[in-house]
């Protein structure tokens, strides 16, 4: 019979001192590297830093037409740069995007660097 009260399996509280820690580096870390630090699971870390509003760390992409670099930045700004949607950033970046791209230098594809 499931325990009442919502909990599931193990957990342990957060402490004050473990909240501070994210609160100082969310935005700056991914959830996984927050994890190790913390010597908690990144699920963990995840639904905390969303639980205080905290931001996620953001990738940073390198957009490129063969070896022209059009834009270095988040996929806001480089899609802001460039004309286009973020997700169109997202989506140059992409292994499907690389499995097209016959002819790298005239495709624009983008590469996560973080």
């Amino acid at each position: 019979m499931p325990k009442k009260g919502g909990h599931h399996g193990n957990f342990r509280r957060w402490t004050t001192k473990e909240i501070m820690i994210l609160q100082e580096n969310a935005g700056k870390h991914s959830d996984k590297e927050l994890g190790d630090m913390l010597g908690r699971t990144y699920q963990s870390v995840r639904f905390m830093r969303y639980r205080l509003g905290l931001p996620p760390k953001r990738a940073v992409y390198e957009v490129t037409k063969g070896y022209e670099v059009l834009a270095r930045g988040t996929a806001e700004e480089c899609a802001k740069k460039l004309g286009v949607k973020p997700e169109t950033i997202r989506y140059y970046a992409s292994p499907s995007r690389y499995k097209k791209a016959k002819n790298v230098d005239n495709v624009t594809l983008a590469t996560r660097l973080e």
